[in-house]
């Protein structure tokens, strides 16, 4: 039961089916970490037609049936997606009743006409927009204000003229945005940075594991974004010594091509590669995350690259290129180093530096989980959130 006194929160997520993994990310460690941290009640309404398992009691989890797949017979797919968040902002009404803060993720323009209902019914209820955007995300915004019909443009400006908070995750989003307005919409001081975390648990979590000289990387291996040939290009010209490097994901058909054909070529680096897969079971990546020295993301783009984060939780150096999250957690921090996208000669000197023990690995870990405790935890970054969502002339 809901408690009118109490902090509620409410979460509504217009994207495809929701899973477990999902969960573990900021969709699901916020409204649960906001119990904690609030002593309040979480509610999240979300597409779904199976039992989520394995979920925090505390945080009651809604499935509303994907009603946009009975509507195939719509041609508009904007017409079918805002019909079906209509519906979902129905169903959510009595949470949405009971609860000072509304949250809805993406910059989404179905939720225009939903929003400025719930908005007419509920003036008191704060609502944040939390975007999950990238650079090139925005980017590819900025075109739709040229480009998109009136009504996408129109309802875009509405959201985020509704919402009280705006966050980003990253400075340079933040930047970007702050520079210029979106949709005609000036953002001013509601606009705000609000990096992603990551749980208590993973963050305090005393591994026993020692560390091991490896480099690892996880992803789709192969895809166009992960950009994974860059980093076995980059490892044809350094000499590993007694390194290994570690590939965690699944493999793209034509990348698996690519680094077979790639091996041939090399094989004395068949020796140093070790390929995992796709790991389903997470405490198998926890173990060689905490095994590993350094974790390596040579991605094209990211949105806040959430890995970057369990890395450093997991006392790994970074060695990046400029996506997502990478420059506010790299630079400045002492946690790793920067590359620009594509340039495989620097990766390879960075890697090369590496394995001849030029980086004080010791104390780069002492740094990545010092900068996740003291302000990457998902608790610490609520409680700054604090004094944005509930104003005091606003608290109870």
């Amino acid at each position: 039961m809901y408690n009118f006194n109490q902090n509620n929160l409410c979460v509504l997520i217009d994207s495809d089916e929701i899973s477990e993994v999902h969960l573990t990310k900021d969709v699901g460690e916020i409204p649960k970490t906001y119990c904690e941290v609030f002593d309040g009640s979480s509610s999240i309404f979300f597409w779904g037609n199976r039992k989520i398992q394995n979920y925090d009691e505390r945080v009651k989890l809604n499935r509303v049936f994907p009603i946009w797949k009975l509507l195939r017979w719509v041609p508009s797919l904007y017409i079918r997606r805002s019909v079906s968040s209509l519906l979902m902002m129905l169903i959510a009404l009595p949470a949405i009743r009971k609860s000072k803060l509304l949250m809805i993720f993406h910059l989404q323009p179905q939720w225009g006409f939903s929003l400025f209902f719930t908005r007419w019914m509920f003036p008191n209820t704060r609502i944040h927009l939390k975007m999950d955007i990238s650079q090139l995300w925005l980017s590819e915004m900025r075109e739709q204000e040229i480009q998109a019909p009136k009504y996408v443009k129109n309802n875009c400006a509405r959201l985020l003229k509704l919402a009280d908070i705006v966050s980003v995750e990253t400075s340079d989003t933040f930047k970007l945005i702050q520079s210029r307005p979106l949709f005609g919409v000036d953002l001013d001081l509601r606009l705000i940075l609000m990096p992603n975390g990551v749980s208590t648990q993973m963050a305090q979590s005393v591994n026993s594991v020692s560390k091991e000289k490896r480099i690892l990387t996880v992803g789709r291996l192969g895809t166009e974004q992960k950009n994974t040939e860059m980093l076995l290009e980059a490892l044809a010209s350094v000499e590993l010594k007694d390194w290994t490097i570690d590939l965690v994901g699944s493999l793209e058909p034509e990348f698996e091509k690519w680094l077979n054909n790639f091996l041939q070529v090399r094989p004395d680096l068949s020796r140093r590669i070790q390929l995992w897969g796709h790991l389903t079971n997470r405490d198998e990546l926890s173990t060689i995350m905490a095994r590993s020295s350094v974790f390596c993301l040579t991605s094209r783009w990211e949105g806040s690259a959430l890995v970057l984060l369990e890395a450093l939780a997991h006392g790994c150096a970074l060695l990046s290129t400029e996506v997502g999250a990478a420059a506010d957690l790299i630079r400045n921090r002492g946690t790793g180093l920067l590359i620009q996208s594509g340039d495989v000669n620097a990766l390879a000197t960075a890697i090369q530096s590496i394995v001849d023990g030029e980086w004080n690995l010791v104390e780069m870990e002492k740094l990545a989980r010092k900068l996740i405790n003291d302000e990457l935890r998902w608790p610490i970054i609520l409680k700054r959130m604090n004094s944005f969502w509930f104003p005091k002339r606003q608290r109870r």
